[in-house]
């Protein structure tokens, strides 16, 4: 704050610059060291930040490109595009790739495989696909999402595919592998991982 209104000396001197709200004039300090970010631009890059996170969170919900933009505009947002909506979300793609390609520790003592029937959109269509997941115990004992993969149904060559990329990323033992009681499952964790114990899951 200016000296003048505290009444106390200031070692900091200001220029003034016009900002065009009802703020008025703003006193922006001038610095030998370091920067100056006033409130509103902070506070603009949350707004941007939450208004990214909300197109994300559409488009995973199935939302179209087009549709977020109508909805952007209904709210008042007249500048977001369709082409910069599939921007944004280009951003969601790489964040995908690298987590399905992230190198994955030696060992672990338990995983758990389980498959559900999810509506994907392939090739502009809507299909139910087996959305294959692998859930682990690493040996720090902490819990951790190894692989989440669509595949056209559950089979012993499909839970193959699965195990193999694990061992491409850097899987080379596992103790305990948890399921139900799917045959192809089973065949395909006994060839992938020679000596896992299997064990069937509680629910099943």
């Amino acid at each position: 704050m200016p000296a003048f209104l505290t009444g106390r000396k200031s070692i900091v001197s200001y220029r003034i610059k016009r900002f065009d709200t009802r703020l008025g004039y703003l006193a922006v300090p001038k610095l030998r060291q370091d920067g100056y970010i006033p409130f509103f631009v902070a506070e603009k890059k949350r707004s941007e930040q939450a208004l990214i996170e909300v197109v994300q969170e559409c488009w995973i919900n199935g939302v179209s490109t087009r549709k977020i933009e109508n909805i952007a505009r209904k709210i008042g947002i007249e500048s977001l595009t369709a082409s910069e909506v599939s921007e944004i979300n280009h951003g969601l793609d790489e964040m995908v790739h690298e987590f399905r390609n992230r190198r994955l520790e030696a060992e672990y003592p338990v995983i758990w495989a389980d498959a559900l029937y999810e509506k994907i959109r392939d090739d502009h269509r809507i299909q139910n696909k087996a959305v294959m997941e692998i859930k682990a115990v690493n040996l720090a004992g902490e819990q951790e999402i190894l692989a989440v993969e669509p595949m056209e149904s559950e089979s012993e060559e499909t839970y193959t595919v699965l195990f193999r990329n694990l061992q491409d990323r850097g899987v080379e033992k596992v103790w305990l592998c948890v399921s139900d009681a799917h045959k192809g499952l089973q065949a395909a964790i006994k060839k992938c991982f020679l000596g896992t114990t299997w064990q069937i899951c509680n629910s099943s």
